[in-house]
């Protein structure tokens, strides 16, 4: 048998040999085997123990939930170059009035409007659906793991 087996009854029984009362005038002093003294009595302890702990152990939380699968919207900056129309105002020949001393055409005008395009670069925002792994939280579990240990033994001490 191992030590630990043995301590525990031994300090008990220790502990219950040493329990005397503090003052003399408390209670009187009887002869016995079992006494602590040099009288040159002899005596025999023996104890019986049994140990086990009140309470013990630990306990811990472990996040619970599940995977799942969630369509998210994403949107996305994207560049392009568009062509912008803007109109001007031109001044085009509209009929022959005449000629001039030298023979060429006189031609009366009227104001046109004309519609043009110029290059321009925006910044346009795209919205994507795309599928994701999501983690559904549900709370947590409480796991408990006690720690309990106990004994029984038996020991004796002679003197």
């Amino acid at each position: 048998m191992t030590f630990r087996l043995f301590a525990l009854p031994v300090a008990l029984v220790a502990g219950l040999g040493l329990a005397a009362p503090e003052s003399a005038h408390a209670a009187p002093q009887v002869p016995s085997p079992f006494a602590h003294g040099g009288h040159g009595h002899g005596g025999v302890r023996v104890g019986f123990g049994v140990g086990f702990p009140i309470g013990g152990g630990y306990r811990h939380t472990v996040p619970t939930g599940y995977w799942s699968v969630q369509t998210v919207p994403v949107t996305v900056p994207v560049t392009v170059q568009v062509n912008v129309p803007y109109q001007t105002a031109v001044q085009v020949p509209d009929h022959q009035i005449g000629t001039d001393v030298n023979g060429n055409p006189i031609w009366s005008y009227r104001t046109e409007l004309r519609t043009e395009y110029r290059l321009e670069t925006r910044t346009e925002y795209h919205t994507e659906y795309v599928t994701q792994r999501v983690w559904v939280d549900t709370g947590y579990a409480v796991h408990h793991h006690p720690s309990g240990w106990g004994q029984v033994g038996v020991g004796f001490r002679i003197r």
